[in-house]
């Protein structure tokens, strides 16, 4: 059995490529032998396959990085990408916690990314750094003081010639 395929180019009516294999008598080819004629007999480009994200953004001017590369600034026209592959996806806006993600788009598809954008928040009184840094100190301060008193040897107080002997705080 003899297996042909020929690729004709219609602009000039000839022949641009051919395939001819010999399979044994009976054989049917497999599909791994299709798939590897068809390689030979077609240009690369013919196998490019493609898919689509669409990303919507809840707010207009967010520039948009897909792959590590800039695409604009939101609202963008859904993007044509090469398929099957798994993308980054960054979308940032001045006054907005940036949104971040990562798709897999498959072949001959469209994968729609909602990008819902979060403002950021003011910051709370008891998060600023000089707040945090006097609470530390007090702690600091109040566990000081008390590791003072509470190793302070006991003490004699002498007055007028009488002496008092003071044991824990109390006079004796």
């Amino acid at each position: 059995m003899i297996v042909t395929l020929q690729r004709i180019d219609v602009a000039t009516r000839g022949v641009s490529g051919r395939v001819a294999e010999s399979l044994a008598a009976g054989a049917k080819p497999t599909a791994a032998q299709i798939d590897g004629y068809l390689t030979r007999l077609l240009p690369p480009n013919d196998f490019l396959r493609f898919g689509v994200i669409d990303i919507i953004a809840s707010e207009v001017g967010a520039a948009v990085t897909v792959g590590g590369e800039q695409r604009g600034v939101t609202p963008i026209p859904p993007i044509k990408l090469h398929a099957p592959a798994t993308y980054d996806i960054h979308v940032e806006k001045r006054g907005f916690i940036p949104f971040n993600t990562q798709v897999t788009v498959p072949p001959d598809s469209e994968v729609k990314v909602r990008a819902n954008m979060q403002k950021r928040g003011a910051v709370a009184w008891y998060a600023h750094w000089y707040v945090l840094a006097a609470a530390t100190a007090v702690v600091i301060g109040a566990g000081g003081t008390t590791a003072y008193f509470a190793t302070r040897p006991n003490t004699i107080i002498g007055g007028g010639g009488d002496t008092k002997l003071t044991i824990g705080g109390k006079v004796q």
